[in-house]
């Protein structure tokens, strides 16, 4: 058969003329899932979906902003907080 094909793995089943090989592919268990329905036909739907909707680009300034506020806005909450606190215990 040759070096182009050494390595790979084969099934042999039975023909009428003799034995016919077929190139296989070993799949871990915990990853055969994907191969299964439902989940097969799930999953080529979800990347059909995402090949006609790319996601936007991110704003990587806006979501830090987000993320994490000034340090003034932030000072104004902890003030805030310590204000509550204080009339929760004195009340």
């Amino acid at each position: 058969m040759g070096k182009a094909l050494a390595g790979r793995l084969v099934r042999l089943e039975p023909a009428p003329d003799g034995v016919m090989l077929r190139f296989v592919v070993d799949v871990p268990e915990k990853d055969a899932w994907g191969a299964r329905e439902p989940y097969k036909s799930k999953l080529k739907s979800a990347l059909a979906w995402a090949g006609k909707n790319p996601s936007p680009e991110t704003d990587l300034g806006a979501l830090l902003a987000r993320v994490k506020p000034d340090a003034s806005t932030a000072t104004k909450r902890a003030k805030k907080a310590k204000s509550s606190n204080r009339a929760k215990c004195t009340g």
